[in-house]
């Protein structure tokens, strides 16, 4: 009897060891497949700097504070009347007193 008890100990023994080991091995390897870092929070900005490719006073914000934003999304619009147009080469052409 005393035996068949150590064989039944060491049995479980063993199961638990290699159950650990595979479970270990399936975390690991889910862990591995993600690169991306993902962070909670929430970030504290009481200005931000904004760049347009042309001066002019902000018309329209199209988002609010707390929204997600893409990258590459459009945030704000300028004033058209803000917005002065150079004359190109080809627009002189075209009107000679353009200016």
């Amino acid at each position: 009897m005393p035996g068949k008890k150590i064989f039944i100990g060491f049995t479980a023994i063993v199961f638990v060891v290699a159950a650990s080991y595979v479970a270990y091995g399936a975390w690991k390897n889910e862990q591995s497949q993600s690169n991306a870092i993902v962070l909670y929070g929430n970030i504290d900005i009481r200005e931000a700097n904004l760049a347009f490719n042309i001066s002019g006073r902000i018309d329209k914000m199209l988002l609010e504070e707390g929204d997600s934003v893409d990258p590459g999304q459009h945030l704000a619009s300028l004033e058209a009347a803000s917005i002065k147009l150079k004359p190109t080469p080809l627009m002189q052409k075209w009107r000679p007193g353009c200016t």
